[in-house]
């Protein structure tokens, strides 16, 4: 009985990783991706958006951070119209810009314009991704261009990550992996950007849409860099939702949300666990910070296999010596 009671006592407590707060409410949903993240083997996967890449390090300060949707948004119009576009932005979809700019400029000068305008040799790998990558995840899966998950990939000792830029290379690769989804920087177009691109996805890289559903049906998944009207995200489970339906397991957005409750609900309803950092954060700047607090969070969760068994050490949970 006191041991069941210290257990209560600890899961509704808030846990203070490094300065940042982590909530006993969010703390319920890392529990239960380190109890999968840490099996032997691993039931995790990743999946990581746009948002992740702007935790990057800056080579100078005269390099731009990753641009946002509504950013990208912005330079293709001024790339199809100067900058006195006749659009009206407020309602603009970025999808439907990026048809526009394809078929005006061609496949060609779209590929190009995403090499010019979304940062890459300028950006280095942060200590969040580094510390992300030595996570047992048995895939990275990304719909990021860049390359900054891969160059942290590279600094982790334990793990070696495959890299696979390509259908055509996913059939015999080996997990870990990092599937690059949409395409890879400097020189794996086409780039998956446009409404069309979108449409055909399911048809033209079916082995990559089988791979997440795979990856889904066999692993906890989890998503980090998006958020909950980004387009990536709204396709990706769109998709998994069309061939699951009612079998797709429950899946955690982890990231800044600050959603109202309608969206809270309807996540739930697509069987989406939001894991809202908003709450760790006093404004934007402190996202860096909470995010590292929940990864060091999930890194501190690990057992040693050799501490398997010990009385008082549970798998995935701290271990607490008696």
């Amino acid at each position: 009985m006191a041991e069941n009671h210290m257990d209560k006592m600890v899961n509704n407590r808030n846990v203070d990783i490094k300065g940042c707060e982590i909530p006993a409410k969010i703390r319920i949903h890392l529990d239960e991706i380190a109890q999968k993240l840490w099996m032997r083997p691993s039931h995790a996967c990743a999946l990581v958006g746009a948002g992740f890449s702007i935790n990057a390090l800056k080579s100078d300060e005269s390099i731009p951070t990753s641009p946002t949707w509504a950013q990208l948004a912005d330079k293709m119009l001024e790339r199809l119209c100067g900058e006195g576009t006749p659009y009206d932005k407020q309602y603009l979809d970025v999808l439907n810009v990026a048809d526009e700019l394809q078929a005006a400029k061609g496949i060609g000068e779209m590929n190009r314009f995403l090499e010019a305008n979304i940062p890459n040799d300028g950006l280095a790998p942060s200590e969040l991704h580094r510390k992300f990558m030595s996570l047992p995840w048995t895939d990275v899966l990304t719909t990021n261009y860049d390359t900054l998950l891969e160059r942290a990939a590279d600094s982790i000792v334990d793990r070696n990550y495959e890299r696979v830029v390509s259908k055509d290379k996913l059939v015999l690769s080996h997990s870990p992996r990092i599937i690059k989804l949409h395409g890879s920087f400097p020189s794996n177009p086409p780039y998956v950007i446009s409404g069309e691109d979108y449409r055909r996805y399911p048809t033209d890289n079916a082995i990559f849409v089988n791979t997440v559903q795979q990856a889904l049906i066999e692993n906890t998944l989890c998503l980090f860099g998006f958020s909950g009207d980004d387009p990536n995200f709204i396709k990706w489970i769109g998709w998994i939702r069309d061939n699951l339906g009612e079998n797709m397991p429950r899946i955690y957005l982890i990231g800044y949300l600050n959603c109202p409750d309608s969206k809270m609900s309807l996540l739930d309803k697509r069987r989406i666990v939001p894991v809202d950092i908003a709450p760790m954060c006093k404004s934007k700047d402190d996202i860096y910070d909470a995010l590292m607090a929940i990864v060091n969070y999930l890194l501190q969760k690990h057992v040693k296999p050799e501490d398997w068994g010990r009385k008082g050490i549970r798998i995935g949970g701290y271990h607490e010596k008696q």
